[in-house]
């Protein structure tokens, strides 16, 4: 039986042994070898890739090509494309939200001692460096996504790319999709969710609706590519749901 004693003589007889063995060395070599175990890893298999986090994260989920005009029969493609490029840049976009998660995080953090009044000139100095991180931050992560929404529509003609680039803009109007289609002003954003909220709670209460707002949704709903992308949701959204989820499903 080994003693604490007998342990601890062994133990650096043990060192020893592997520094006269080059351990350094072997530190260095085990470091290149996880290296390089690294970046095969990164050279991600097409079948292990799930795209569909990410094309919703660029605006390219089954109700926005849908609303764009995307038929079932190019679902597949533009998954493809898609997937393609996540394998290749996979590390790189990965990296982007990442650097903004961070940047987020430590702007979150000095930006609450700064307006609480508990900050010092050292904290005030990191916050202007913080929101200069954190715009750079957005900015790469935008660049990231324009670049997989680019390679993933590639193949799609210019009508519906522009379509799909449009709604991908709107995203965060509080309007149904197929309005999402058109450029509005604020005002007039506002405008037309006032008008649907209207509508929507004249009907439930069965009431008459506003006159003035009725012609705003009226208008909304005449406006060409409105109508265009109600007609496709109706009667494509479940073919391009059903293309969707064969092309995105593990290989």
């Amino acid at each position: 039986m080994l003693t604490r004693s007998s342990s601890f003589s062994r133990g650096r007889v043990v060192l020893a042994a592997l520094a006269g063995a080059g351990f350094l060395a072997a530190i260095g070599a085990l470091g290149a070898s996880s290296l390089s175990h690294s970046s095969f890893h990164r050279r991600v298999s097409l079948l292990d890739i799930d795209p569909s986090s990410w094309l919703c994260k660029v605006g390219l989920d089954p109700v926005n090509l849908t609303a764009a005009g995307v038929a079932s029969n190019e679902v597949a493609g533009l998954v493809s494309d898609a997937s393609t490029y996540i394998g290749d840049h996979s590390a790189a976009l990965d990296a982007a939200e990442a650097r903004l998660q961070t940047a987020q995080g430590e702007f979150d953090r000095l930006d609450q001692l700064v307006v609480s009044g508990h900050s010092n000139e050292q904290d005030r100095t990191a916050y202007a460096a913080a929101i200069t991180e954190l715009a750079a931050a957005r900015t790469g992560l935008n660049s990231a996504r324009d670049s997989l929404f680019a390679a993933a529509t590639a193949n799609l003609n210019n009508a519906k790319r522009d379509a799909l680039a449009t709604l991908r803009q709107n995203a965060k109007r509080e309007v149904p999709v197929q309005y999402r289609l058109t450029e509005r002003s604020n005002q007039q954003w506002a405008t037309l969710r006032n008008a649907l909220a209207n509508q929507r709670i004249s009907a439930r209460y069965e009431v008459s609706a506003d006159p003035t707002l009725a012609t705003v949704c009226s208008n909304a709903n005449a406006e060409n590519a409105t109508s265009a992308a109600a007609i496709n949701l109706t009667n494509n959204l479940a073919a391009v749901k059903s293309a969707w989820a064969t092309a995105t499903a593990p290989h």
